[in-house]
């Protein structure tokens, strides 16, 4: 039951404070100011509301008392019932205040109590002068032209005259709302504040402004359309306020949003029944309807219980006969009682009443055979006995021939039953397959709270067994089942799209809806499933709408580079690539920090080197870079590999780029030295004068000798810092030589022969003419370049921005 959730249940007001509400509207006083945290509380306590209360009570307890059917309607649950499932005034039933709209009371209580469908030139004379007292207005009234009535509860419709000037009325009053901005002013800060919302919801419907109520309303329904509760709530609102338009159109966007909903398919058939009860097609059209959308629902029993009950009333049992078909082969939770029914129904009809013509003759002409069988067999056996003239044998042979007819009657039951029953075995194997998935499933409504592990879990197995079993339709309807339940859980989304993929045929639109839905309304602020739908959308050539998909995305998680990256990729793939520069600009210029800058650069970079064939531009942006980042070594390495990569190599701006770096006093040793390296090595490959290869040679070892000096005075630091630690632990007491003995042994030597191994392997310089072939290191020139930290892991990283996941 899809129940927990309901707003009328959701709440914390009680049924008295609904009534006292309504009245103080009704005898035109004006209610106190409802606190920000108890919206409905009412703090009226006029004698005269008191009283009138009083006389409602006493009207409903009479009626609770005096009702024949009593003791059957305790049974029903009244939150599922609307107003159109009540019996005529005439006919006396219990009413549960808290669960029941205003239509549902009888017609004097509703007269009294409601008036947010009557305009004030509907009341009476009275009473608009004691509204316009108590609101201290300037407004007169026209006597003479009021009317004592209410619109019409058949068509649900006023005259459209007085509806513009109520709306007039209520536009002007939605401006004067008291607490109506505090509410707001809760949601709008966190839209994930439900308990905001059920205030915001509650305020709403009890004022009288139905553009304020239709406004929060529809903003909450586009967070949350998986409530069903608040559709009814929100349909029933319209239809208070006369609107039938207005309110089928609610109960239309409803049942697209959440289509699996049986409770809302009910109240709307019960609505149905309500407006068009003499429109037969229609009615049966909507039942059709339901069952196609909601009838593989495991517990969608009460849907099609009132399609059978409708149809009964009708006297249609035919179509009755052909609902218990389609019944009994589709596994429900109440199977078995469907099957019980269905007996009763054929046992209490003429099998030519509720067959169709041909099934009829078919089984008909079976059991006849079987009969002209058995009398055969039964004349040859008994011999006739009487002796009295034929005419007097007419009323044993009538008496005989009504036998065999009953006889028929009861094998036509007995084989319409047979019939079904190997159909009905088959729907009991589905069924017990299915039931213990079925009863794991302990929150089968929509819910902002997380959902426990052994549920998820649940859903995940029932899920691979049905996608097992291979029916598609079933299947479908599970996953949108699940999706109820565990929308805020991503890995379902994913999980139905891939299945959908899966599928034989065109899909494009059901995986299309599927995105939608998730990435638009459930998930707004997840990039997987956004950058998976822009995949798909540029797979099927749909570049606009994969370009719509990246762009929604990146106002939902701005200042994402991933999601830079995929803008950028995208135009560059579609050939835009004069859109894929500006794009590039544009995310250089407005990036955050400098880690991001630096990255958008050198990517752009190697886009104008490799895509637009201008090395020149390229090392252009990386210069840009170098400005506002002078230190970093990876703008300065991705220079040098732009002008190796130029047809003409220029000597002169190689070495002024390392020459620039080099002079930053800022820079690490470390760093200096593998770029006099390089300088070394590239003046020797590529050089013309010998004399700057010895310059180079000895800066080399100059930086080499530095950085050595710093190493060997850090080492002993550490080793005299150790030392001293040691010294300390020697003066604790008498225990301590013992506790030094205990300890591990020291990193000193290890750090040290690491040292040593340092020194040896990577400092020692070779002969100026042996450079080339004694430095590992050297002997390389595209290896060493690239083995500086920092620079690894960013080649590293580099392939997760090719793809959007």
């Amino acid at each position: 039951m899809e129940t927990e959730h309901d707003p009328n249940t959701s709440n914390s007001v009680n049924s008295g404070d609904h009534v006292v509400s309504r009245h103080n509207a009704a005898l035109g006083e004006k209610t106190d100011k409802y606190d920000i945290e108890s919206p409905t509380q009412s703090e009226d306590d006029d004698k005269a509301h008191e009283s009138a209360l009083e006389e409602v009570s006493d009207d409903n307890d009479a009626q609770r008392k005096d009702g024949p059917e009593y003791e059957d309607k305790l049974e029903h649950d009244t939150e599922m019932v609307s107003e159109d499932e009540l019996p005529p005034e005439g006919s006396k039933v219990p009413l549960d205040t808290e669960a029941v709209s205003d239509e549902e009371l009888p017609g004097s209580a509703t007269d009294m109590l409601e008036t947010e469908a009557v305009s004030e030139d509907e009341l009476p004379p009275e009473a608009k002068k004691k509204r316009v007292n108590h609101q201290m207005s300037d407004e007169k009234c026209e006597g003479g032209k009021q009317q004592d009535r209410s619109p019409s509860k058949n068509d649900g419709t006023s005259p459209p005259a007085k509806r513009k000037a109520a709306d007039a009325k209520l536009q002007a009053k939605g401006k004067t709302l008291p607490e109506l901005e505090k509410y707001w002013k809760v949601v709008k800060e966190d839209a994930s504040d439900f308990t905001g919302w059920t205030y915001l919801l509650q305020y709403v419907d009890q004022e009288n402004d139905v553009e304020a109520a239709r406004e929060a309303y529809d903003t909450f329904l586009s967070h949350y359309p998986y409530c069903y509760g608040y559709w009814r709530k929100y349909a029933d609102y319209e239809k208070r306020k006369g609107d039938r338009s207005k309110c089928e159109e609610v109960f239309e966007r409803g049942l697209k949003a959440i289509p699996l909903s049986v409770d809302l398919w009910i109240h709307y058939l019960n609505y149905c029944k309500a407006t068009y009860k003499d429109d037969e097609d229609h009615l049966r059209k909507q039942f059709e309807r339901a069952l196609e959308t909601c009838g593989l629902e495991f517990r969608s029993d009460r849907l099609w219980e009132s399609y059978i009950k409708w149809e009964n009333e009708a006297k249609n049992v035919q179509n009755v006969c052909t609902i218990y078909d389609r019944l009994i082969a589709t596994p429900t939770q109440g199977y078995t009682g469907h099957f019980e029914n269905f007996q009763d129904f054929v046992m209490s009809n003429q099998p030519n009443k509720i067959l169709t013509v041909d099934e009829f003759l078919t089984i008909r002409a079976e059991i006849l055979q079987k009969l002209k069988q058995k009398t055969t067999q039964d004349m040859s056996s008994t011999a006739p006995t009487s002796s009295a003239p034929p005419g007097d044998e007419s009323d044993e042979e009538t008496e005989k021939s009504t036998s065999i007819a009953d006889e028929e009657t009861t094998l036509m039951r007995e084989k319409i039953i047979a019939i079904r029953k190997k159909v009905f075995k088959s729907t009991v194997s589905c069924v017990l397959s299915r039931w213990n998935y079925e009863e794991g499933i302990k929150r089968p409504y929509f819910h902002v709270k997380p959902l426990e592990r052994c549920q998820l879990n649940n859903w995940k197995d029932y899920l691979d067994y049905e996608v097992e079993q291979g029916d598609q339709q079933r299947t479908i309807t599970l996953f949108e089942r699940c999706l109820i339940a565990c929308a805020l859980y991503d890995e379902f989304w994913v999980k139905f799209v891939r299945y959908l993929e899966s599928l034989p045929g065109d899909n494009t639109e059901k995986i299309r809806d599927v995105y939608q839905r998730a990435c638009t309304i459930h998930h707004p602020k997840k990039p997987v499933l956004s950058l998976n739908w822009a995949i798909f959308e540029e797979g099927l050539g749909n570049i606009d709408g994969a370009r719509k998909v990246l762009i929604r995305l990146e106002k939902e998680v701005p200042n994402l580079i991933h999601v830079a990256s995929c803008r950028i990729n995208l135009e560059r793939r579609s050939g835009n690539l004069e859109e894929a520069s500006r794009l590039y600009e544009h995310y250089i210029s407005s990036a955050k920090n400098k880690a991001v800058s630096n990255t958008l650069s050198i990517k752009y970079a190697r886009f104008c080197s490799k895509v637009l064939n201008d090395p020149d531009q390229g090392i252009e942006v990386l210069k840009r870079a170098i400005d506002r980042d002078k230190d970093n070594a990876r703008l300065y390495l991705q220079v040098l590999d732009l002008i190796l990569m130029k047809p003409q190599t220029d000597e002169a701006e190689f070495i002024s780029v390392i020459d620039q770096f080099l002079e930053r006093d800022s820079v690490e040793l470390d760093f200096k030295v593998s770029f006099c390296q390089r300088k070394v090595e590239f003046l020797e490959d590529f050089g013309t004068d010998m004399k700057a290869v010895q310059e180079a040679t000895s800066e080399y070892l100059a930086f080499l000798k530095q950085l050595k000096t710093r190493k060997r005075k850090q080492h002993e630091a550490e080793k005299a810092k150790q030392e001293d630690a040691n010294k300390k632990k020697d003066s604790h007491g008498t225990n301590g030589q013992s506790a030094v003995q205990t300890m591990p042994p020291s990193g000193n030597s290890t750090s040290y022969s690491n040292s040593q191994s340092y020194n040896q392997s990577s400092y020692s310089q070779p002969p100026f003419n042996q450079y080339g072939q004694s430095d590992q290191n050297y002997n390389n020139y595209q290896n060493w370049g690239y083995s500086q930290p920092g620079y690894g892991n960013y080649n590293q990283g580099w392939g997760g921005y090719n793809y959007y996941s």
